[in-house]
């Protein structure tokens, strides 16, 4: 009787192996190893043809894989360390608009992973997608928001990427709040829109943030950073053009930690993505 056990080929070594971190709603890092998979299927005596099509779908599932939104941790970039989320290459390809987030100083420190307890990249790995590419610096613990240091990693993402230099958006809470003006404030020639969250900032950069689509928001319950931190500047920016491109918004019964809510709302991100950056417009001064 003839055998026909088909003889079992011998294991080749794939060069293909990618890793990744896919967006969804662990966000856990996922390795892909075809390698694995290739001889899985090699296990069974089955034909050429269909070893090929085994291939040519595990080739799709990476290639699949590969065009979805990714989440990385970025060190030794700049001097801060950072988040960096890639959309969907289809939208990395089209010239994307950038997003920087800000933390509080309770997610201060040196591990990345504190900076998604709460906020945009927090939103993202519970799978919002956001048709950006984001990126959220770490600050060490008891250090201020430091502007020309998150320029520095804004040149690098924009070095890298061909992003939309007319689309730079900044959201902040808390130190993070102080952050987006003090941000703002030194460079609005770079930032399109801002969303400053129960922070504040210096009354001396107000008419270089009066000429920006800025939302500031604040509760009136907050014990961590008072209600006036907002307030002076609102009062500074009004001084210079009459708030015309200010927003302000004040939550009667919200404390502190409330304001984080505002990051999982479509409306914080509908707003932002609506603004374009206009024509460069002089300096504007205080009204006599």
């Amino acid at each position: 009787m003839v055998n026909q056990r088909v003889a079992e080929e011998p294991r080749r070594r794939l060069p293909y192996q990618k890793k990744l971190y896919l967006c969804g709603s662990d966000h856990e890092e996922v390795t892909l190893l075809v390698t694995k998979l290739v001889r899985l299927g090699s296990a069974f005596p089955v034909r050429n043809c269909m070893k090929r099509n085994i291939m040519l779908m595990l080739l799709l599932l990476v290639l699949s894989a590969g065009a979805q939104a990714q989440l990385q941790q970025m060190k030794g970039k700049t001097e801060y360390p950072f988040w960096l989320y890639l959309p969907a290459d289809s939208i990395v390809k089209a010239k994307p608009p950038v997003m920087i987030f800000l933390h509080g100083r309770s997610l201060s420190g040196t591990d990345l992973e504190l900076v998604k307890r709460y906020g945009v990249i927090t939103e993202i790995t519970r799978g919002r997608k956001i048709p950006a590419i984001v990126f959220a610096p770490q600050v060490k613990p008891g250090s201020a928001w430091d502007p020309d240091k998150i320029l520095k990693v804004l040149d690098w993402v924009q070095s890298n990427y061909n992003t939309d230099s007319s689309r730079v958006y900044v959201v902040g809470m808390s130190l993070g709040g102080y952050g987006t003006l003090h941000f703002a404030g030194k460079y609005p020639e770079r930032v399109t829109a801002a969303v400053a969250l129960c922070g504040g900032g210096n009354p001396s950069d107000g008419c270089n943030l009066a000429q920006l689509p800025l939302w500031i928001q604040h509760g009136k319950l907050d014990n961590a950073v008072p209600i006036s931190e907002s307030e002076k500047m609102v009062k500074a920016i009004t001084a210079c053009n009459g708030g015309m491109n200010l927003t302000y918004k004040v939550y009667d019964n919200w404390g502190h930690s409330q304001l984080a809510s505002v990051m999982s709302s479509d409306g914080m991100y509908e707003w932002l993505f609506k603004q374009v950056k206009k024509p460069c417009v002089k300096p504007a001064t205080p009204a006599a």
